[in-house]
């Protein structure tokens, strides 16, 4: 399907998508990504083709693809600055490549558009993308258009990782070390589920200095996430309740349970992290990594001071919370 299609024109205004047509939103799209007369490092080709033209990762690479969905009523609301919404879409893709240890490189989007936004609206929705794309080496390289019931948009996104740097949710150890960046809770409140930075300049420098042997992204709770890491390892995450970094105005049941942070959670070998590291990851990012608790033996799950945790936390298709 060609890149950035297929939004039916109309004959209503041209302020909105429906009346400016397709051709519009692709020129917009041409002017914000293409990033000018050459093509950004690994782009072959762009915008403007049936598909995007890339090259290899590289030799000692290896590739990594993410893709997440954000819908209106669902990751936002529908009065949204539309900027937000833009630049959410992208960080929570950039967020699980950097959970991975990888860096991120080249995405497609697909905004699925009701007809009825004022182009503005979506120019400001693309300039979103553009922002976050740019704050992280970034090229879009491509997407799609199309109408629907309900504004969403789709993004996926190829990085790279070395091999030795790859990091799996799979990968926890008796013995390791459980460890979070930021603080937890309070994500909606505060507008943080929009407004977030993901951690991938941090996650390169954890995988850079202290190696860890597992890492995920804190999308949907702390407790949620971390009996998903329980249950890929085969261990127990035993957490310390007084050593959960909460969010100002926030609790630890939100902390556990509201899911949005978009923090790493991480585990790390005895020895490989210490006071020292913490602090200079403080000092570097001005960020905190707190040790929350370590992993022992026994049947997965998680347990917070001794008693078992139920794994409570967003899930798409699960009972309401």
């Amino acid at each position: 399907m060609p890149a950035f299609l297929s939004l039916h024109s109309s004959r209503r205004k041209t302020s909105t998508v429906s009346g400016a047509g397709e051709e519009r939103i692709i020129a917009r799209a041409r002017r914000l990504f293409s990033g000018g007369a050459r093509p950004a490092p690994g782009v072959v080709r762009g915008i403007d083709d049936d598909a995007a033209v890339l090259a290899p990762a590289g030799r000692g690479w290896l590739e990594l693809l993410a893709i997440d969905t954000i819908v209106e009523g669902t990751h936002f609301a529908p009065a949204t600055p539309p900027g937000r919404i833009g630049r959410k879409a992208l960080a929570v893709n950039i967020s699980d490549i950097a959970a991975m240890g990888g860096i991120p490189m080249h995405a497609v989007v697909s905004l699925t558009l009701t007809g009825r936004e004022p182009l503005a609206f979506v120019g400001r929705l693309m300039a979103g993308i553009a922002e976050m794309a740019g704050a992280h080496g970034v090229t879009v390289v491509g997407g799609d258009t199309v109408g629907g019931p309900a504004l969403s948009i789709t993004i996926a996104l190829r990085g790279r990782v070395e091999p030795s740097r790859v990091c799996y949710r799979s990968g926890a150890r008796p013995g390791d070390l459980v460890a979070v960046t930021g603080r937890l809770g309070g994500s909606f409140a505060s507008g943080r589920h929009l407004d977030f930075m993901p951690r991938a300049a941090e996650a390169r420098w954890l995988v850079s200095h202290a190696q860890p042997s597992s890492m995920m992204d804190l999308s949907d709770g702390l407790a949620l996430d971390a009996q998903r890491m329980a249950c890929a390892s085969g261990v127990a995450l035993h957490l310390d309740a007084a050593a959960i970094p909460v969010a100002r105005g926030s609790s630890l049941d939100a902390a556990l349970h509201e899911g949005e942070d978009f923090e790493l959670l991480c585990c790390f070998p005895a020895g490989r992290i210490s006071g020292r590291e913490t602090g200079i990851f403080a000092r570097k990012f001005s960020v905190t990594l707190s040790v929350i608790g370590e992993v022992r033996k026994g049947a997965p799950g998680v347990f917070i001071d001794g008693g078992k945790l139920t794994p409570r936390g967003f899930d798409h298709f699960g009972p309401e919370l």
